[in-house]
């Protein structure tokens, strides 16, 4: 059992990491796809995001997304669709260079009011592994992420509809065309063929190629498998697979009978000629603003994984297919937190405000509550992901209560303070 959600990253990063020391490599002299448009690379592969050298799908392939994302619901633990405890899960699947910027953009939904409150966005990453590893024959690859980073959560592989794939390959180390095109372009279907089986409510998987990778570490574990021009060339391969599927070809097939993958296209295009901004939109990536010095020239800081955060982030909110269930809207509104075990909403609702605390957030079971100030009786209650009631206690002038709840199993939980005709949520994970 195990998770996803959207887009691509071609050239992994995992663990040894070094100091980077290519600071001065700041250009190749390659044009970014989305620049090229309709021109040609090496005379032969032809630049855009999609067919004929365009940055945008075309309608026909548009009109059809829309047709699927318009059916993305809140679905419960089981697949079934539930407004009052369902959620729509999108997943962020690939290395440490995927799940460490999808953290970020977890952060600043986290606190979007403009966001979709049935959305949940997931870190379905596996550092360490690239593409080569992401496909039937590796069953332990999807058996990490379900146990490590889906139930701990309280979701299911049912709930995920929408992926976000950026990923690599670790076992291409050779990047001559067309044969390293080629290599991830089977790379990708296969991907999307285990992402399919292994999430079978998936429905729309979104794809990119990776960032710059010339301030790579020539001492670096993965030099060989993320240099210039791996990253670069590692988009036709990205390009090749969102092709194929638009011009029919049946290993890329999306609709039933016989569907084979999700439908797919592109997320954002995040490479850019290092520091040199791109015509497109401006994009670049400068080695000591947004790259961790200890990176191995591939990991990001910080402001590196804010400002990639952001693009992912006004992507989702802009694109026409994901503008529909990624952006807070009417027909959402039972999805918010402030209801009871009923689905019904209790007002007025503040959800996770400063007036109490609860930590660690992440806990086994046993945590501290510092309850706000009030001469009233305060009712505690905590719920489940299904929105059961699984404890209740009533204290009177008690700021401190530290509570063990040993015996609940690990999953996302929800502590809800109700006093004074005010509710107030937080919050909290059991792992144990």
């Amino acid at each position: 059992m195990r998770i996803i959600t959207l887009i691509t990253l071609c050239c992994l990063i995992t663990s040894g990491l070094k100091a980077q020391i290519q600071c001065d490599n700041d250009s190749v002299g390659l044009v970014p796809l989305v620049d090229l448009k309709a021109g040609f690379y090496l005379g032969e592969y032809q630049g855009g995001l999609y067919p004929s050298g365009k940055n945008f799908p075309p309608a026909g392939h548009v009109k059809k997304g829309l047709k699927i994302a318009k059916t993305i619901k809140p679905l419960d633990t089981l697949g079934n669709v539930n407004y009052e405890t369902g959620k729509i899960v999108l997943a962020g699947f690939g290395g440490s260079t995927t799940g460490e910027p999808w953290n970020h953009l977890i952060e600043i939904t986290n606190f979007d009011a403009t966001v979709n409150p049935c959305l949940k966005l997931l870190n379905a990453t596996n550092s360490g592994e690239g593409m080569e590893s992401m496909n039937v024959d590796h069953p332990d690859y999807w058996d990490y992420i379900e146990d490590t980073r889906i139930r701990p959560k309280g979701l299911t592989p049912a709930q995920v509809q929408i992926a976000w794939l950026f990923n690599g390959s670790r076992a291409d180390t050779i990047f001559d065309m067309p044969a390293y095109r080629d290599s991830i372009e089977r790379k990708v279907q296969l991907a999307l063929a285990a992402m399919l089986i292994e999430y079978p409510n998936l429905k729309l998987v979104y794809v990119g190629s990776p960032y710059y990778a010339g301030y790579a570490d020539p001492t670096y574990e993965m030099y060989t498998s993320i240099h210039e021009p791996g990253s670069y060339r590692c988009g036709f391969g990205f390009k090749a697979a969102v092709e194929k599927q638009i011009m029919g070809d049946p290993m890329y097939k999306y609709t039933a009978p016989g569907k084979v993958v999700p439908f797919m296209l592109w997320g954002p295009y995040l490479w850019t000629d290092g520091d040199q901004p791109r015509t497109y939109d401006s994009l670049f990536w400068d080695c000591e603003d947004d790259f961790r010095v200890d990176g191995g020239g591939f990991h990001l800081n910080g402001e590196g994984k804010d400002k990639l955060a952001l693009i992912i982030d006004n992507f989702f909110k802009t694109d026409t297919l994901a503008e529909i269930w990624y952006n807070d809207g009417p027909k959402w509104a039972s999805c918010g937190d402030g209801r009871l075990a009923d689905g019904s909403i209790i007002s007025p609702t503040i959800i996770d405000n400063d007036e109490y605390q609860l930590y660690p957030t992440i806990n086994n079971g046993i945590f501290t509550l510092e309850l706000p100030s009030s001469n009233s009786l305060i009712q505690i209650t905590i719920t489940d992901n299904l929105g059961r009631i699984i404890y209740t206690q009533n204290v009177m002038e008690t700021e401190i209560q530290n509570m063990q709840l040993i015996n609940i199993p690990s999953g996302l939980y929800f502590c809800n303070i109700y006093y004074d005709n005010m509710h107030l949520v937080k919050e909290f994970i059991v792992n144990k």
